[in-house]
């Protein structure tokens, strides 16, 4: 488990990387894996900028009712009249994955260049490698406005397969852009 935090001590968000949290992310990371391992095939990346520090998407625990990210993409696919377990088993079955650039909750960090820059050392130095993983698949960015990683430090091959940005509090028009990924797929 420390080989994967080696590079932590040189990010500007390291101050946010606790025991408790490690704990966090390894517990977390667990739960999306056993999503992921499901897909058939894994369709379309959504790229958010950070896990939060108390909830986490592939977690039913926390309470998504009024806000948060799996609130908002079940409104986008029309799914607000069904539970948070049966929503994500329906992005298991559409193949789509959601990943973090960084580790630790950014949105902790009030100074937005430190935020950024933060996103992209732990987006690049552990994360890219999810895309890597990946290399056929397609993504979109899931920031909050003006947030995320700098696209100037981002090799343009990872670049080239973004095919939309969305903002963190609205996602209009994924369902439709996902309707097109997969019929591309098909």
């Amino acid at each position: 488990m420390e080989a994967k935090y080696s590079k932590c001590s040189k990010c500007p968000a390291y101050h946010l990387l606790t025991v408790e949290r490690k704990q966090k992310i390894e517990y977390w990371e667990y739960k999306r894996y056993q999503y992921i391992y499901r897909m058939k095939k894994i369709r379309l990346i959504l790229l958010g900028e950070s896990i939060p520090a108390s909830r986490y998407f592939y977690d039913i625990n926390p309470d998504y009712k009024a806000g948060g990210l799996r609130y908002t993409l079940k409104k986008e696919f029309n799914k607000l009249d069904i539970s948070d377990s049966l929503f994500l088993e329906s992005m298991v079955r559409k193949g789509i994955a959601l990943y973090d650039c960084a580790l630790c909750p950014l949105h902790q960090i009030k100074n937005n260049t430190i935020r950024r820059a933060a996103a992209t050392y732990c987006f690049l130095s552990i994360n890219i490698q999810h895309l890597i993983n990946q290399p056929n698949t397609p993504f979109v960015t899931v920031f909050p406005t003006h947030l995320g990683f700098l696209r100037t430090q981002i090799q343009s091959e990872i670049l080239d397969r973004e095919i939309d940005r969305y903002s963190f509090s609205d996602q209009t028009g994924l369902n439709q852009l996902y309707e097109k990924v997969k019929s591309l797929d098909e």
